[in-house]
């Protein structure tokens, strides 16, 4: 294998951390309604316990990575690794309820984890749970993004502002974005870091917000320069990943095909290294010594989340 198809390889997440095919049985004129439910049936309980086996490899998986040794508790060195992580501890902390429910369900948990779909391990999400989250994301985000604010006891100039950016109403630069209380609010409803109890009673803690959104710009930073080092988005495989990988920084994937969806990562990740490039050259230039690429990375984050595509920066 080239090394270049190896170090793709390293950084491409693996298979047992997504869903496995569900394929429901066609009902014919001459199948009868019982006989059409019982295969239903089966072909959900088939799926389940596929998932359930994919979480088990996932933990054997993650009990030999080696043992955590940073503040961050990951010492993932490939991106593969990493999300590795990540997703497993999604799931495990999903497990012990699906369990229950699986259990006391039965063949009719299809039909429960619609009500609940946020307490289901990602390896076990039926294709309609896995759209009705999507919906929900995205109508939180739009709401966030129709108020033009995170919440309520944000500064009113920073309210103001996302209003306009939102309407293209202004050009900000975007390397002089700031991480406001307003902006930090509504990248945590964008990306689902909060629960959506939150948007009923403002943002009453926007310190831990602010903290939440700043964890997460880390992390989107560092799955940034991951995806470079194994090819950038031409690299990543399959459709399916790139769709996690646009839902994971903000982006509407509902109905938008594959090939819209790697343009716009493609323009995240060179937004982004546009950003860090420019704050190298001004350091190199003797200017601002004393700042790091960090904080132009991080204010195009923010610009990018903070608009939609359709008002991102040129590159």
């Amino acid at each position: 294998m080239p090394p270049q198809s190896r170090r793709r390889k390293r950084h491409q997440p693996r298979r047992q951390l997504r869903p496995p095919p569900l394929t429901l049985p066609e009902r014919t004129p001459d199948t009868s309604t019982s006989s059409h439910l019982l295969s239903t049936a089966k072909a959900y309980l088939g799926f389940y316990k596929t998932g359930m086996r994919y979480l088990w490899a996932n933990t054997k998986l993650v009990r030999a990575l080696p043992r955590p040794r940073d503040d961050d508790g990951d010492t993932a060195t490939t991106r593969a690794q990493r999300l590795l992580r990540l997703r497993w501890r999604h799931d495990m902390r999903r497990l012990p309820v699906f369990g229950v429910l699986l259990v006391v369900c039965g063949e009719l948990t299809p039909l429960v984890v619609l009500l609940v779909p946020h307490v289901v391990p990602y390896p076990c999400r039926i294709p309609k749970q896995v759209d009705k989250l999507l919906r929900q994301a995205e109508a939180r985000r739009a709401a966030s993004f129709a108020r033009g604010t995170g919440g309520g006891g944000g500064d009113e100039d920073a309210d103001s502002e996302m209003k306009q950016k939102e309407a293209g109403l202004v050009r900000v630069d975007p390397l002089s974005e700031r991480l406001t209380d307003a902006a930090a609010v509504h990248i945590c409803r964008s990306l689902q870091l909060l629960p959506p109890l939150w948007d009923r009673f403002g943002s009453p803690f926007p310190t831990l917000a602010r903290r939440t959104a700043m964890r997460a710009l880390r992390a989107l930073a560092s799955d940034d320069a991951q995806l470079r080092a194994c090819g950038g988005v031409a690299a990543l495989a399959p459709a399916e990943e790139v769709r996690l990988a646009c839902a994971a920084r903000g982006l509407d994937v509902r109905a938008v095909d594959e090939l819209t969806l790697r343009a716009r990562l493609d323009a995240w990740l060179a937004l982004t290294e546009t950003a860090a490039a420019d704050r190298r050259r001004t350091r190199d230039s003797g200017h601002d010594e004393d700042s790091g690429d960090g904080d132009q990375v991080q204010a195009m984050q923010i610009a990018l989340l903070t608009r939609r595509p359709e008002q991102w920066p040129q590159r």
